[in-house]
């Protein structure tokens, strides 16, 4: 997206957010609607360049983790004792969908910045452009 909304642009520049959301809002285990996540900064422009995307649910060892990724750095995790068992359960144990979204609105970026969106500044016409997704599994245990 080349331009974004006002409340947007007063966000940290070239920042990256991943965030597992889960459980009841208000509060709740994942404290919704803020959630559990992270940032970071993006390397070059996340707006004009392409980046590499990951995310991982590791169920290979003792305790299973979430994972995030930006150009193959790890910027956030999230390990499975961080809530209770059901609501970890409820988040991972169940098939997935992706889902490419081109917001415009809604909660974000009001637990970050404390301004809601959209605005009367907000414009419609932004775009999303994604060169590929790629779904990958490996061995290991699986539940």
């Amino acid at each position: 997206m080349r331009s974004a909304p006002e409340a947007i642009r007063s966000l940290p520049a070239n920042t990256t957010y991943g965030t597992l959301h889960c459980g009841s809002n208000p509060g709740g285990p994942c404290n919704e609607t803020t959630g559990l996540g992270g940032s970071r900064p993006c390397a070059g422009t996340c707006k004009t360049e392409y980046h590499e995307y990951a995310m991982e649910l590791d169920r290979s060892g003792g305790t299973e983790e979430l994972r995030r990724y930006v150009d193959g750095e790890q910027f956030h995790s999230v390990k499975e004792t961080a809530v209770d068992t059901r609501t970890w359960a409820d988040a991972t144990h169940h098939g997935h969908f992706l889902l490419l979204n081109l917001a415009m609105g809604g909660g974000f970026p009001d637990g970050v910045s404390g301004q809601r969106t959209p605005t009367p500044a907000t414009q419609p016409g932004g775009s999303l452009s994604v060169d590929y997704v790629s779904v990958e599994s490996t061995g290991g245990a699986s539940k």
